[in-house]
């Protein structure tokens, strides 16, 4: 159950970021190459996307992944 709320967190933390920035799912899709069905369906709870559809919605925010331990 815990890995399924950190997804959910992530995800619904990078749709309000694209929110926050004026942009739309169809603004994603075109930077990314991505149908904008796919960015839909990645921000909804229980579809999880690819890790290389992750790290293009990631880049098309201009944003970066940072692992850190856990304290």
């Amino acid at each position: 159950m815990r890995k399924v709320k950190k997804e959910y967190e992530l995800i619904k933390e990078l749709a309000e970021t694209r929110k926050e920035m004026n942009l739309t799912q169809k603004d994603i899709s075109e930077k990314t190459g991505m149908i904008q069905q796919v960015v839909s369906r990645m921000e909804k709870l229980g579809h999880s996307p690819t890790l290389k559809n992750f790290i293009k919605y990631i880049d098309a925010l201009e944003l970066d992944i940072k692992i850190t331990k856990k304290s």
